[in-house]
């Protein structure tokens, strides 16, 4: 499981598409499916439920979604604490 598994997830569970989180993640959709199998088989449970409309997640997926989206959120906020941000300009306005 990485980072961009969750990513991937994450894109799928709020999209309810597989082809629609490909192209929110701006990738191919088989990306997409073959990462969600990989986490699917890394965590010995189904995520989703595929149907012909899309997908619907599981009570395991329903379960892994704020994990997944607070593990997101965290490693954002670790990678923005040594980002280089300029220092902010003075403005007066006269």
């Amino acid at each position: 499981m990485d980072i961009r598994s969750l990513r991937y997830f994450i894109a799928v569970y709020e999209e309810r598409s597989l082809s629609s989180a490909a192209k929110r993640c701006f990738v191919a959709q088989p990306s997409i499916s073959t990462t969600v199998a990989q986490l699917e088989d890394d965590l010995a449970t189904k995520l989703f439920v595929r149907h012909s409309k899309g997908v619907s997640p599981t009570d395991s997926g329903t379960q892994l979604y704020p994990h997944a989206c607070k593990m997101v959120n965290d490693l954002t906020s670790i990678k923005s604490l040594f980002i280089d941000s300029p220092a902010p300009l003075a403005l007066s306005i006269s």
